[in-house]
């Protein structure tokens, strides 16, 4: 897609055209390049607005149970879905001992090549935000407010439209879903929690960018904690960052490390009633290498959660 996504241009399309399956599954057998993910699909569904997405499917090698199997939907799925799968397929073989049963995968992408689409996962994955809200670049350049925007929509997306559709396709556990991003999409996890909460059991945000909108998510979560005080918990947020995500010289608004702790400290008065609130910062870990390195730890503690 050529050019930066114009906020006004997604977010102004009629919604009635719903989202449309546009591809067949890949099944087992079929090979991507020289190696073959066992028990897994590929399809790609489009939005309300017309835009494309990449599904990403991995189904656990043992019986279904008769409850179904719990979801665990990871976003970036062009990048971490492999990772993702690997982790739940090797432990959830040896549930006692890890906590992890077997679980659906389901990685939420783009049609493209690559781990990344910058401009649409920036405009799906935040709210709108003036050039204002920033924090200035290095090179000095403005920022593109239009680039932003798409949270809603692409929380629409996954609430309406991807969660039927695995729900119609496979048998779920729907009491045991659970939603994982990392950066920016740690960040997009977090707005889900706290303004559309209700859709899923467990949440893991990895190196989320509390600095986004000069905080904002840090006012939405003390504002969750305050609304949310009388009631009993079953739901589970797991915050995680690397060590190395932060330094002494930046100003505080940015510093990953001490944002990540400020939104758990906040929610920690929750745990009195049952919400299950995990932290961690994982040693000599850096923004490019947290999520290896922190995803088993916080799946095991969102699946403990749910038992």
């Amino acid at each position: 897609m050529a050019g930066v996504l114009d906020r006004r241009a997604l977010l102004g399309a009629s919604a009635a055209a719903g989202a449309v399956l546009i591809s067949r599954p890949v099944m087992a057998a079929e090979a991507s390049g020289s190696v073959t993910v066992r028990n897994s699909a590929e399809f790609e569904m489009k939005n309300a607005e017309g835009y494309t997405y990449r599904i990403l499917v991995s189904l656990p090698l043992q019986p279904t149970p008769p409850e179904g199997f719990p979801v665990l939907y990871v976003l970036d799925g062009n990048s971490v879905f492999g990772t993702v799968t690997d982790m739940v397929r090797g432990q959830s073989r040896f549930p006692k001992d890890t906590g992890i049963s077997p679980a659906i995968v389901v990685g939420i992408g783009y049609p493209i090549d690559g781990p990344f689409d910058s401009e649409r996962r920036v405009f799906d994955l935040t709210v709108p935000t003036a050039a204002s809200e920033f924090p200035p670049r290095p090179d000095g350049k403005p920022r593109d407010e239009n680039a932003t925007g798409g949270a809603d929509a692409f929380t629409r997306f996954i609430i309406e439209t991807v969660q039927p559709e695995i729900a119609r396709r496979w048998k779920v556990d729907r009491n045991r879903q659970i939603l994982s991003g990392h950066s920016l999409g740690g960040l997009f996890c977090l707005n889900m929690m706290f303004h559309h909460f209700g859709h899923f059991r467990g949440y893991i945000a990895l190196s989320p960018s509390v600095w986004w909108k000069r905080r904002y998510i840090l006012t939405a979560a003390k504002e969750f904690a305050a609304r949310q005080q009388a009631r009993v918990w079953t739901e589970s947020l797991f915050i995680g960052v690397g060590e190395r995500e932060q330094d002494s010289s930046e100003p505080e608004e940015t510093r990953m490390v001490d944002n990540a702790r400020l939104v758990s400290d906040v929610l920690q008065p929750l745990t009195a009633r049952g919400f299950a609130n995990g932290f961690a910062i994982a040693p000599d870990e850096h923004h490019r290498s947290a999520v290896p390195a922190l995803i088993s730890r916080a799946s095991r503690f969102v699946f403990a959660a749910m038992a």
